[in-house]
């Protein structure tokens, strides 16, 4: 076997256990949202309004017993961290 055929097994093998491992993790490659669209989507998973405070909704679920303090900025993007934490909180996994 020679060296390059090696190098390029190996690379996959890393790569695969990359994939595979991070794919455990729930949103792990989202798009750049707007504050509006994630909003949108929480709502349709069932979130309503509990109470708003200037730009920050809170959202309550029938099901689960926590609540999710939403910063609402309407056309500013999301950074992805904060959609991710989002989502998790919301048991969404997109």
């Amino acid at each position: 076997m020679n060296s390059e055929v090696f190098f390029t097994i190996l690379g996959l093998v890393i790569f695969l256990k990359v994939l595979f491992k991070s794919s455990n993790k729930v949103n792990y490659y989202l798009p750049l949202m707007k504050s509006s669209e994630a909003f949108r989507i929480i709502k349709r998973a069932g979130w309503y309004v509990v109470s708003q405070k200037v730009s920050h909704i809170k959202l309550a679920h029938n099901e689960y017993d926590h609540t999710i303090v939403f910063p609402y900025h309407g056309s500013k993007e999301i950074a992805k961290g904060l959609q991710r934490q989002l989502f998790k909180e919301a048991r969404i996994d997109a």
